[in-house]
């Protein structure tokens, strides 16, 4: 009996890692940088642009890389050199985005 709750164990934590080495290696991806761009684009006036899109530690850490916001004219509003969400997984559940924490590097506000 022990050995059985053993392997479960073993088998249930084998396919968590595969999990979460999916999710890390999913969000390197082009594919996966242009559907959260994209999902961002139809909710917001003006355009998101990102040039990468990082999930860490199980992902509850997300970090995007030079980003900018640029109005409905093209012209750039805000950019980021990096920012980075520490979110509240479980809240996920009740379906709302919970932020923890907020990290901007290097924030450019352009006011014209």
């Amino acid at each position: 009996m022990k050995k059985k709750i053993l392997v479960t164990g073993a088998v249930i934590l084998i396919c968590f890692a595969a999990v979460m080495a999916g999710l890390y290696g999913y969000s390197r991806t082009d594919h996966a940088k242009n559907l959260l761009v994209d999902h961002i684009n139809t909710l917001i006036p003006g355009t998101l642009k990102a040039e990468g899109i990082h999930v860490l530690a199980a992902g509850s850490f997300l970090r995007l890389e030079n980003l900018q916001l640029q109005d409905t004219q093209g012209n750039t509003c805000l950019a980021f050199d990096s920012l980075r969400l520490d979110l509240r997984l479980s809240a996920l559940f009740d379906k709302v985005l919970e932020i923890q924490n907020l990290h901007i590097d290097r924030p450019r506000l352009h006011l014209t």
